[in-house]
């Protein structure tokens, strides 16, 4: 998209999820030393929540993150390693039991941290949880202001 045209870009290729998961955080972790990878559907995420993930990739160790969501998949994660390709495509995706099962597939692969279990919006049911979330906040951004406020609307 032409708002996006000044910001660097890792193409996913081509595939299933787990698939263009993997590439694009293999890229991160070689380019940067560790990379997050982040849900666009929790705007309730903080820079607190970001920087505790960041913070604890920084380490020399072998580190991974999660992000738990309420319905069992995930609104982050991130590694200082790049993980093989088959611990991510033995995941099922979009499933009850996602963020366990790709903790599980990748146990062996560094320490882990689970961050808050955060609400996100996959159908409309989703959007009063959200919602309440953004209320919660105790210094929301403008934007999650107005993303909380948007809401409101019929």
């Amino acid at each position: 998209a032409a708002a996006w045209t000044d910001l660097p870009v890792i193409g996913q290729g081509v595939g299933g999820l787990g698939e263009r998961m993997a590439r694009v955080h293999a890229e991160l972790v070689r380019r940067h030393g560790f990379g997050v990878l982040l849900g666009a559907d929790t705007p309730q995420l903080t820079a607190a929540l970001l920087g505790e993930a960041c913070e604890w990739l920084a380490a020399p160790l072998p580190r991974l993150v999660l992000g738990p969501a309420d319905d069992g998949g995930f609104w982050l994660f991130g590694a200082n390693v790049a993980p093989p390709l088959a611990t991510w495509t033995s995941v099922n995706y979009s499933e009850s039991a996602t963020a366990q099962d790709l903790a599980l597939s990748m146990r062996d692969q560094g320490e882990w941290r689970w961050l808050a279990r955060l609400a996100d919006v996959d159908f409309a049911r989703d959007l009063p949880e959200v919602r309440r979330s953004l209320q919660a906040l105790p210094d929301p951004t403008p934007e999650q202001r107005r993303l909380c406020e948007w809401m409101r609307l019929p």
